[in-house]
C-alpha cells in the first residue's frame, strides 16, 4: 500500500487536504471542527464472516463463545484516545451477526496482551479467506 501522507502523523494535518475540503465548501463552516475531529480519528477494527450455512454460522458462534467471552468486562481497556473500549458487538444492519466492530484500532488490537488471541484469529482467518477485515 501507499505510505501515508499526513504531514504531522501525530496531529493528523495536511495542509493541502483542508484548504482543499475548505474551498470546495462540501463542509459547511459550522461543521468544520467536528468534520477534522471524525478525519482525524483512528479507524476501529471491523470484520465480516465470509459465506453462508453452517461453517459461518458455526464460526461466529465459536468467536463468541471461545474469544469474546473470554474478554469479560472490555470496559477496562481504554483505547487510544483514552476512553473506555466497550465490547465487540455485531453490526445491527447485517445479517446473522456476520459482520463485527471492536472499538480499538489495530494498533491497539497488535500490543494489547490481552488481545492477543483475538488479534491471532483475526490474522488467521482472513489469512485462510473466511473473514474480510476493513
Amino acid at each position: 500500500g501507499r505510505p501515508a501522507t499526513w504531514v504531522n502523523d501525530a496531529e493528523r494535518t495536511n495542509e493541502a487536504f483542508e484548504t482543499y475540503y475548505k474551498e470546495s465548501g462540501v463542509v459547511p463552516a459550522d461543521e468544520w471542527e467536528a468534520f477534522l475531529k471524525c478525519m482525524r480519528s483512528q479507524l476501529p477494527v471491523t470484520f465480516r464472516i465470509n459465506g453462508g450455512g453452517k461453517y459461518s454460522l458455526a464460526m461466529r458462534d465459536r468467536m463468541e463463545k471461545d474469544l469474546f467471552s473470554k474478554l469479560g468486562s472490555a470496559e477496562e481497556y481504554v483505547n487510544e484516545a483514552g476512553e473506555k473500549a466497550a465490547k465487540p458487538f455485531a453490526l445491527p444492519w447485517y445479517p446473522d451477526r456476520l459482520a463485527w466492530q471492536l472499538s480499538y484500532s489495530r494498533n491497539v488490537l497488535r500490543k494489547v496482551p490481552q488481545l492477543a488471541d483475538v488479534h491471532a484469529f483475526i490474522v488467521r482467518e482472513n489469512d485462510k479467506g473466511n473473514i474480510t477485515r476493513q
